[in-house]
C-alpha cells in the first residue's frame, strides 16, 4: 500500500473532532481507513488551507512531505512553508521547510528566493550581531584618527 494513502489515514483519523455516538445521534463514525491519492491529499490539504483550518493542513502537507517520491515531497515541502509564512506569519519555520527542499533539489531556483524573502521578516526582528552599529562606528572614528595623525605627520615634515 502507498505510503501517501496510509498518511492520509492517519491525518484524518487524527483530525477526526466526533463525539462518541449517542442513539439519538446521526454523525457517522470516523472511518476507520480513507484511501486517497496524493493528487487527491494535496486536494484535501488546499482546500483546508483556503477555508482557513491551518493546523489540518499543515498534517495533511506534512503527511505528503514524507512521501518518498522526490517530486511530492518537494511540493508538500513548499505548499506548506508557503503557507507556514503567508498565513501564519512562521517564518523561522517557513525558513525549514524550504532549507529541507533545497537538500534535496539544490537546483530548485524558486525554493532559493522564497528561502531569500523569508530572511527580511527574520532580520528585521532580530538584528544580526556582525552588523552592529556600535562596531561599524568604532571602525570608521578610529581610522579617521589615523588619517589625520597622518596628514599631521606629513604637515610636520614638509
Amino acid at each position: 500500500m502507498p505510503r501517501h494513502i496510509i498518511c492520509a489515514a492517519i491525518v484524518l483519523s487524527l483530525t477526526w473532532t466526533g463525539a462518541p455516538a449517542q442513539e439519538t445521534d446521526t454523525r457517522p463514525e470516523a472511518p476507520d481507513k480513507i484511501e486517497m491519492s496524493a493528487a487527491e491529499l494535496f486536494a484535501f490539504a488546499d482546500a483546508a488551507r483556503d477555508r482557513g483550518e491551518l493546523e489540518l493542513a499543515e498534517k495533511a502537507y506534512r503527511a505528503l512531505a514524507r512521501d518518498p517520491e522526490l517530486e511530492l515531497r518537494v511540493e508538500a515541502r513548499f505548499r506548506l512553508g508557503m503557507m507556514l509564512a503567508d498565513r501564519m506569519g512562521k517564518y523561522r519555520e517557513a525558513a525549514v521547510e524550504f532549507r529541507a527542499i533545497l537538500d534535496e533539489k539544490p537546483d530548485a531556483a524558486g525554493v532559493r528566493l522564497q528561502l531569500a524573502r523569508m530572511h527580511a521578516p527574520l532580520d528585521s526582528v532580530q538584528p544580526r550581531p556582525h552588523i552592529a552599529h556600535h562596531g561599524t562606528h568604532h571602525h570608521f572614528r578610529a581610522r579617521r584618527a589615523r588619517t589625520q595623525s597622518q596628514r599631521h605627520r606629513y604637515r610636520s615634515a614638509a
